[in-house]
């Protein structure tokens, strides 16, 4: 169909003669094409805005006006999108809430214009019992920009007008690079061979908290000493288990941890969890399905965690924060001083290497210390 606009001119319009007109879509039940008008003041005005919508048209814009409200279509993308884990599908309620909220479950996704989009991002506010900031604020915009995008796929609206919005940028916070002496300090002071094993696992492999909960002996490879990671189903006795972007992938270990390894014991299927541990996780996963989380099989591990940081007397300094997710970051930064960056996110398992760059690789304080060290040698050589 062709994507040319008429422009006419309706003298018995006073207050706007000048007449564009169009044609939607073959509607194939009906046999016909609905006819569409738009009236301006000007000539002007009518040319621009038949050039303006003969390029949307040519780009595949809707040439029909679309009736889907914000309502259904947000049911209908949660829908779609069931595969997500319990905590993101939470956060992406938490956003459709405030959709709703502000738009209106009954409007229309064409009456969402740039203006409202941009006010809605600049006017977000705290949910109950939600943690509001800057992070969240940059979230929801993640969410609108991915959720929008398929309403321009489904035909819904032909432009998805969340997409240049840029919102505050989240404030990083310095985290503690934990070094390799304190690494060491740390499992002088850990209790026992399992929570030794944890650490290893999140300092020299850069496991996640959940990868290394849920890792098997089964995913060990002594040989080559490796470990895959890889996606698994639930079942009645043994919970799924799902990688962050789903993405497969494998991790060398050193041999230190691989001696820590071998050494163990195995209680249970899995590497960290023994069998009083093992068997409450069981119970906990035919219970709480809905909402299970890897972090109720290694219950109260931050608190413990606090206890064997002040033992080893590791702190961080003012401003640093401090976890059990800092293990894997630190090992990532070790990985980065020695490695290429496409090496490192491969091995941490981001799916773009932005990630890596900006949340995990901090400049090392030495490089900083040396960079008085390599101007002064540059200007040592210059002969005056």
């Amino acid at each position: 169909m062709s994507a040319k606009i008429t422009i006419g001119c309706d003298k018995r319009n006073k207050e706007k003669p000048w007449v564009c007109r169009w044609s939607g879509d073959f509607d194939f039940d009906t046999g016909k094409s609905k006819r569409y008008a738009k009236s301006f003041r000007l000539k002007v005005e009518a040319e621009q805005f038949a050039a303006q919508q003969t390029v949307e048209f040519s780009r595949g814009g809707l040439r029909d006006e679309s009736k889907e409200t914000l309502k259904p279509f947000c049911d209908k993308w949660l829908r779609l999108n069931n595969s997500h884990r319990p905590a993101t599908q939470k956060l992406y309620g938490h956003t459709i809430e405030r959709l709703l909220n502000y738009f209106g479950p009954d409007c229309l996704l064409r009456r969402i214009t740039t203006d409202r989009a941009e006010l809605f991002i600049a006017e977000l506010r705290p949910l109950k019992g939600d943690k509001f900031s800057d992070w969240t604020k940059h979230r929801t915009l993640r969410h609108c920009k991915t959720m929008f995008q398929s309403a321009v796929r489904w035909g819904c609206i032909p432009k998805n007008l969340f997409i240049d919005i840029e919102g505050p940028k989240p404030r990083t916070t310095p985290w503690h690079y934990i070094t390799p002496s304190e690494y060491m300090r740390l499992l002088d002071a850990a209790p026992n061979p399992r929570w030794r094993i944890f650490y290893a696992l999140c300092y020299t492999g850069g496991l996640r908290f959940s990868e290394a909960v849920a890792l098997r002996w089964s995913d060990i490879n002594f040989l080559s000493g490796e470990v895959t990671l890889r996606n698994r189903p639930g079942t009645d006795k043994e919970p799924e288990f799902l990688l962050k972007d789903y993405e497969k992938r494998t991790v060398p270990l050193p041999p230190t941890t691989l001696d820590m390894l071998e050494a163990a014991e195995a209680e249970s299927t899995y590497v960290v969890l023994g069998k009083a541990q093992y068997e409450k996780m069981i119970k906990l996963w035919q219970k709480h399905r809905q909402s299970w989380k890897w972090q109720d099989a290694f219950y109260n591990a931050g608190r413990e965690f606090g206890r064997h940081l002040r033992k080893a007397e590791i702190e961080p300094a003012p401003g640093e924060t401090l976890s059990i997710h800092t293990l894997r970051k630190s090992c990532i930064q070790n990985w980065s001083n020695g490695l290429p960056m496409n090496v490192t996110r491969d091995l941490a398992g981001h799916s773009n290497v932005v990630t890596t760059q900006k949340y995990y690789c901090q400049v090392d304080p030495y490089y900083k210390a040396k960079a008085a060290e390599v101007i002064e040698g540059l200007l040592k050589k210059v002969d005056v």
